[in-house]
């Protein structure tokens, strides 16, 4: 669990969230058509792979969220992400650029809109939806979006237009 020193209320959660997707998407908009299908654009991935690998992070701390508001902790099988990673770039593989840009920035909208809609007492100390998540909100939320997004950005960054 993140240390009270490190706590983060919703409000500066927000502001994380937003700084770092606009920062991702001021790279992505550099990106050319003609490069971001390239299957090794970054890593062994396209760039519309990588996004679709956000996303299902994104949606799988969405869904981790969503059973601790129920009182539930959702089993996340760790050991099993190449399979997870994968399954989310099978799902993606018929959009375009455009698509896939515009489903990454769906899914980013419904984790605001779930950031949104917690109260200032969920991000308390002992809430009840820390106790079910057995984290604060920006920890089990962070790593799935925000500072994943900086953990990809060097590698697209790194993409040769050419």
């Amino acid at each position: 669990m993140t240390g009270a020193a490190e706590r983060v209320g919703k409000m500066e959660l927000l502001r994380r969230l937003g700084a770092r997707r606009d920062q991702l998407a001021q790279v992505l908009a550099g990106i050319p058509e003609s490069v971001f299908l390239r299957p090794d654009a970054v890593g062994g991935w396209s760039v519309r792979d990588l996004l679709a690998h956000l996303a299902a992070h994104e949606q799988r701390a969405l869904a981790e969220i969503a059973a601790a508001r129920r009182g539930e902790r959702l089993v996340i099988e760790h050991a099993c992400v190449h399979e997870f990673n994968a399954g989310a770039v099978f799902a993606w593989a018929p959009l375009g650029r455009g698509e896939a840009l515009a489903a990454w920035d769906c899914s980013y909208r419904q984790v605001v809109a779930l950031v949104e809609e917690l109260t200032e007492s969920d991000f308390a100390p002992g809430s009840a939806l820390e106790h079910a998540l057995g984290d604060t909100v920006d920890g089990a939320l962070a790593n799935n979006t925000y500072e994943h997004y900086v953990e990809h950005l060097p590698g697209l960054e790194a993409i040769d237009s050419s």
